[in-house]
C-alpha cells in the first residue's frame, strides 16, 4: 500500500493543483467521473474545506455524494448543509443515504438547512430552508447514463452566472431581505437549469429515440438556452406593448 507520507504528499499536490485554480473560478463542480478512491476523497475533504473559505459556490453530485454518506466525511455534511453556496444533486436513493448519514431519517428529511437540494425524478424539486420549486417540465422517455452529469454541469453554468450577478449587485450583503432574495434566485437558477435540461432530454430522445446518449442532450443545451431566452425576450416585448389603462 501506499505509504502515509506518501499519501499526503499526493493528497497535498492534488488540493494545490486545484485551489490554484480558485480565483478564476465562479463555481466548483465535484462528483461526475470522481471515483472512490480514498485519497481522492481525502483531497476532496480538503478542496471542499477550501472552496467554503474561499466563498465559492459548489455543486455535488454522483461519488462526492457517495462520500458524504460515510461515517468519516459526516461532520463535512453537515458543514455542506449548512452552506447556502451548496448545491447538491441526490437521485431518491442518495437522498435517502445522505438523510441516513446525518440523522438516521428518510429521504423526505430535508427541512432545516441553508443549502439547496435538487432532488431528481420525474419531477425535480428544488429546495432549501426558505423556497422550494418543482420542475415539472416534461423529459424525454429515456434515461441514458450520464444525464445527471449534465444536469450537475448546466447547474454549475447558472450558479456561475448567479453567483457574478451577485458580485455585481453586492450592496447590504447583512440585510435580512436581501440574503433571502439571494436564496431565492439561487434555487431559480438551480430550477432553470432542470427545464433546460428536462427541455434538451426531450428533443434527443425525438431526434434519436433509444439510440440517444447524454452526449446527445448535452448537445441540445445551447439551443434549448437560446429558444428559452427568446421566449422570455417576446413575454417581455408583449407586456412592454399592452397599452396602459388609467
Amino acid at each position: 500500500g501506499i505509504g502515509q507520507e506518501t499519501r499526503e504528499v499526493s493528497v497535498g499536490n492534488i488540493v494545490d493543483t486545484i485551489t490554484s485554480m480558485f480565483p478564476t473560478l465562479h463555481t466548483l463542480c465535484i462528483g461526475p467521473g470522481l471515483g472512490r478512491h480514498p485519497i481522492v476523497f481525502s483531497a476532496v475533504e480538503k478542496v471542499v474545506h477550501k472552496a467554503i473559505e474561499s466563498n465559492l459556490t459548489l455543486v455535488l453530485d454522483a461519488d462526492a455524494l457517495f462520500m458524504l454518506s460515510l461515517k468519516e466525511y459526516r461532520s463535512l455534511l453537515e458543514e455542506l448543509r449548512d452552506y447556502d453556496r451548496c448545491v447538491m444533486t441526490p437521485n431518491l436513493m442518495e437522498m435517502r443515504r445522505l438523510n441516513e448519514a446525518i440523522s438516521g431519517g428518510s429521504a423526505d428529511t430535508k427541512e432545516g438547512y441553508k443549502n439547496i437540494i435538487v432532488q431528481k425524478g420525474n419531477v425535480d424539486t428544488i429546495t432549501n430552508d426558505c423556497h422550494t420549486m418543482q420542475c415539472e417540465e416534461e423529459g424525454g422517455l429515456k434515461r441514458s447514463g450520464g444525464i445527471g452529469d449534465v444536469l450537475a454541469g448546466t447547474i454549475s453554468a447558472f450558479m456561475a452566472w448567479n453567483a457574478i450577478l451577485e458580485k455585481e449587485n453586492s450592496k447590504n450583503s447583512t440585510d435580512r431581505g436581501v440574503i433571502n432574495q439571494r436564496q431565492q434566485q439561487r434555487v431559480f437558477a438551480s430550477w432553470t437549469a432542470c427545464v433546460a435540461v428536462k427541455k434538451a432530454t426531450k428533443t434527443a430522445y425525438q431526434q434519436k429515440r433509444r439510440a440517444m446518449s447524454a452526449l446527445d442532450v448535452s448537445g441540445e443545451i445551447g439551443e434549448v438556452l437560446d429558444s428559452m431566452e427568446g421566449g422570455l425576450k417576446l413575454e417581455r416585448c408583449n407586456e412592454m406593448q399592452q397599452p396602459m389603462h388609467e
